[in-house]
């Protein structure tokens, strides 16, 4: 696997927007307070940065989030306990179906009850009838992850509709003129000019004289910082969207090559659909233990 779709540096990029944007709410507030009282003097305001978009956001990246602090140790531990089962099932299948019968011998041959899966608690009350049931029922057991894995993809889309919707905007609000009646001076040298507007990261001292250079120098140095964020996260959102696409075509087709046998099957298509089966859940395997690792570093 690609191990660059699930590090440590992605997460860090998602936790450094969510709380940027989770800490914006007192300075929206002297923005708003700072745009009324320029306002009042007869100004031509250009828009201020939405504070409500703003605000409403950061809520939905927390709960974002927490899910994805959630569902990433809940899939890592769901997947690791089906592919055990789907790995002790094609072994034990392998040890019963060896030898020059493999061409003639029907899966329907073989008593069920010989696999440690048709004993398992997790089968209930009744008998698989056939080996064909046990191969569905890892299938099954494979497929309980999906809901996990939306859970998590989802709230990683989440995440990433505001950085595209909204803390975009948030950059270009601030990249442009206070007014439209005096010299042009962005919004955010203006903050910086003010000296009560303290955004997350200004790294302003208030009881300081900043030239007007000084000024312009500390207002570009603030959007590349926030641009540097935006491109962090939107990358971390790619990455962490296509770990969950790879993720859920290889249980799939994991599924699909366990549950492609019928009664009449033989011992050696079996064999060979299962051992289509063992790449994409050997890397499955790789993947969940990645994601363990990963969870224990949100503690």
């Amino acid at each position: 696997m690609q191990n660059y779709l699930l590090d440590e540096d992605g997460f860090d990029s998602l936790k450094n927007y969510i709380g940027f944007l989770g800490s914006l709410s007192p300075a929206l507030e002297e923005i708003k307070k700072y745009t009324e009282l320029i306002a009042r003097s007869g100004h031509k305001m250009l828009l201020p940065p939405d504070a409500l978009l703003l605000i409403k956001a950061g809520e939905a990246n927390n709960l974002a989030w927490q899910a994805i602090k959630t569902s990433v140790p809940m899939l890592g531990h769901a997947c690791r306990h089906s592919i055990a089962d789907a790995r002790l099932f094609i072994d034990e299948f392998r040890v019963l179906t060896q030898g020059e019968q493999g061409l003639r011998l029907k899966i329907a041959d073989i008593d069920p009850m010989k696999f440690t899966l048709a004993k398992s608690p997790g089968w209930g009350a009744g008998m698989p009838g056939d080996v064909g049931d046990l191969m569905f029922e890892v299938g099954r057991r494979l497929a309980q992850s999906e809901a996990v894995i939306q859970a998590f993809k989802q709230a990683v889309i989440s995440i990433g509709t505001t950085l595209h919707n909204i803390f975009v905007r948030f950059i270009e609000s601030l990249s442009i003129h206070l007014c439209s009646c005096h010299e042009p001076i962005t919004k955010i040298e203006s903050y910086y000019a003010v000296g009560k507007i303290d955004l997350p990261g200004m790294e302003h001292d208030p009881n300081r004289y900043y030239s007007q250079e000084e000024r312009k120098q500390n207002a570009r140095h603030y959007l590349v910082r926030l641009n540097n964020m935006r491109t962090n996260a939107a990358s971390a959102v790619d990455n962490l969207t296509d770990f969950c696409y790879r993720y859920q075509y290889l249980l799939a087709l994991s599924q699909c090559k366990l549950t492609s046998n019928h009664p009449r099957s033989t011992w050696a298509r079996s064999n060979a659909l299962l051992t289509m089966a063992e790449g994409p859940l050997l890397e499955v395997s790789d993947m969940s233990d990645q994601l363990l690792v990963m969870s224990r570093k949100f503690v």
